[in-house]
């Protein structure tokens, strides 16, 4: 069984654009016998990728970290966690994300549009300021010595804490969110 897989630097412009595919030991049906003879040939890399670590019930070929909740959403918000500047995209649950492209979570029975009020929200100029007044600037990716005056260079680290505290105003653009959602969409 597989998944699609997602990486930040595919969250750009309001959108993943493309994602790979991973081998999913989780999907409905998937039997343990199968899954460890289709994934045999990794066992070395995957016992030694999970050695020491918990939370894989003893499976070499489970997962480290795997959160069924954020798996299972109906949409959810993903961000490339490095990048010059803010990239949010609303995107449908049932994918993987990587370190890279952390996601925002909602309770259950959230609309989409509310999703994509969000989405529009993080994806403002006010939002990258506080951003990148709040994140680690990580310069221009250690070429030319790291850091630079020219502001469009320089990388930032959104990590989830940092975009957790982004103040959110009470009144969020629903339309505006649902028309841009919609865009990226078609």
């Amino acid at each position: 069984p597989t998944a699609p897989f997602v990486e930040g630097d595919r969250v750009r412009d309001h959108a993943v654009n493309g994602t790979s595919t991973v081998a999913f030991p989780y999907a409905p049906g998937a039997d343990d016998e199968s899954i460890a003879s289709a994934l045999w040939p990794w066992r070395t890399q995957l016992v030694n990728a999970s050695s020491g670590r918990s939370g894989n019930d003893g499976a070499w070929w489970r997962y480290y970290q795997f959160t069924p909740e954020r798996f299972e959403a109906d949409v959810v918000i993903t961000y490339a966690e490095v990048a010059s500047s803010n990239h949010f995209a609303v995107t449908d649950g049932g994918k993987v994300m990587k370190q890279t492209a952390p996601v925002v979570t909602f309770a259950q029975g959230t609309t989409r549009d509310r999703v994509a009020a969000v989405a529009a929200t993080l994806n403002t100029s006010v939002a990258s300021f506080w951003l990148k007044q709040n994140c680690h600037d990580k310069g221009i990716r250690g070429e030319g010595g790291g850091f630079t005056s020219d502001e469009w260079e320089r990388f930032y680290q959104f990590n989830s804490t940092n975009v957790r505290q982004l103040p959110v105003p009470s009144r969020l653009p629903v339309a505006r969110g649902s028309e841009i959602e919609k865009l990226v969409r078609d």
